[in-house]
């Protein structure tokens, strides 16, 4: 049985295997990700408390 590998499909990209993103991708993605997250809790809050 062959080893899975995990897919990856990136906006604007090609759909890439887990073993060809580099660090410095793997780090933007994260990083914007937090971002992404970070505002919709803000956003959510703000909901809440209206």
């Amino acid at each position: 049985m062959r080893n899975p590998t995990m897919t990856f499909a990136i906006a604007g990209g090609a759909v890439l295997g887990a073993a060809q993103l580099n660090e410095s991708l793997l780090d933007l993605i994260t990083r914007r990700m937090r971002g992404i997250c970070k505002t919709l809790k803000e956003l959510t809050c703000t909901a809440i408390k209206q």
